[in-house]
């Protein structure tokens, strides 16, 4: 029996796949737990518009990434008279400039707070494994 799997499956295949198992492992497993639907020619079409429409969001997100690695954001932080910085710029405070400029899901990633003036790359993660690096430009206020 020919089977579409709708999650990875240990031994058989990964999502998305048409795999040919026996009649009574899809029934019992794959179509009892969910893991896969009879590769009908109806579920076939359905699942080739998803992945369509799931190739579009993805270019939308790579987009989007790439308009963002183009342009530095500038963010201002208190300095004291020697020049070091009151605080530091941790992700929270990236992603909310990120939101203001209207892009709510994008994830920060930075493994340490940025406590120095000047320019920093940090990376960005908007799903589905499309990341990207932006320059933030940390100025004193």
């Amino acid at each position: 029996m020919k089977v579409l799997l709708l999650k990875d499956v240990k031994g058989v295949g990964h999502k998305n796949e048409i795999k040919n198992v026996s009649d009574g492992y899809a029934r019992n497993f794959l179509l009892a737990k969910g893991l896969g639907l009879i590769a009908t020619e109806q579920v076939l079409k359905q699942q080739e518009q998803i992945l369509k429409s799931e190739s579009v969001a993805i270019e939308k997100k790579k987009a989007i990434l790439k308009k963002l690695a183009a342009t530095p954001i500038n963010l201002g932080i208190k300095v004291g008279k020697d020049g070091s910085i009151f605080g530091s710029i941790t992700k929270e405070i990236i992603q909310e400039k990120l939101k203001d400029m209207g892009y709510s899901d994008i994830t920060i990633i930075l493994e340490h707070s940025i406590k120095t003036l000047g320019e920093h790359m940090v990376g960005i993660d908007a799903g589905q494994g499309i990341k990207n690096k932006i320059k933030i430009i940390v100025q004193s206020k």
